[in-house]
């Protein structure tokens, strides 16, 4: 199994490695452009919230529009034939799929943290920097699950489908309470905010880093967002129809 996964992963990381000016958008240049003018604006009073913010656009955004390109366009042109007669299975093919987009989300999100920790005056103790790992690490997979599930169950057009996943990743980054406080919103939007994943990723993470331990209702959610992004996604996969 493991074989397989680090297989497709190489496979559907190549084409990442092959452009090196992308590469470097994608694990640094966006993600900065939104932490440095914020950083500017807030005068220091969110450099949680901002630094939040940025690790998340770091590591969920991309990986949930590469995920759901990559899944449409194996749609459209047959490639999955050449996993089946391997065989593969489908959950080794969801996996190695996300575990490709880990391989620049990954460095992106280390490099982000070490400008937070090193210009944001942020006071990460082991603890607080170990959940605040598996926060990114749990959102990065749910953002993978996603990108999948757009790509099995949205438009076989790829150019249709990488609008979808683009603006639904916007949606979870930057309408979510991730880049500003959860106080910030109106009183009667604060309830809609928790149908993100992000928020409650976002509400752990600062918790975090605030040195408080994290609310279990928000952990608690996270582990539901999980499982049921799994088992749609994993359902979206039908050998049989290709």
């Amino acid at each position: 199994m493991i074989r397989n996964v680090l297989t497709i992963a190489a496979i559907n990381s190549k084409a990442i490695r092959g452009s090196l000016g992308t590469y470097l958008l994608m694990v640094f240049l966006m993600p900065v452009s939104f932490l440095i003018p914020l950083t500017i604006i807030s005068g220091g009073r969110y450099n949680i919230d901002i630094a939040m913010g940025s690790l998340f656009s770091a590591m969920f955004i991309t990986t949930i529009e590469d995920v759901g390109d990559s899944i449409v366009k194996d749609r459209y042109t047959g490639s999955r034939n050449f996993f089946i007669t391997r065989p593969i299975k489908p959950v080794e093919y969801m996996l190695g799929i996300a575990l490709s987009t880990l391989t620049y989300n990954g460095i992106g999100g280390a490099a982000i943290l070490g400008i937070c920790v090193l210009f944001l005056d942020l006071q990460l103790k082991v603890v607080g920097l170990a959940i605040l790992i598996l926060v990114l690490m749990a959102g990065w997979f749910i953002s993978a699950l996603i990108g999948f599930i757009i790509g099995e169950y949205g438009p076989k057009d790829w150019i249709q489908n990488d609008a979808i996943s683009g603006a639904i990743s916007f949606v979870v980054t930057f309408l979510a309470p991730v880049y500003y406080p959860l106080s910030a919103l109106p009183s009667t939007l604060q309830p809609i905010s928790y149908g993100f994943y992000t928020t409650h990723l976002a509400l752990i993470g600062k918790d975090a880093m605030n040195g408080v331990t994290p609310d279990l209702a928000n952990v608690v959610a996270v582990v539901c967002f999980l499982v049921a992004c799994f088992v749609i996604a994993l359902k979206g996969i039908k050998w049989r129809e290709l």
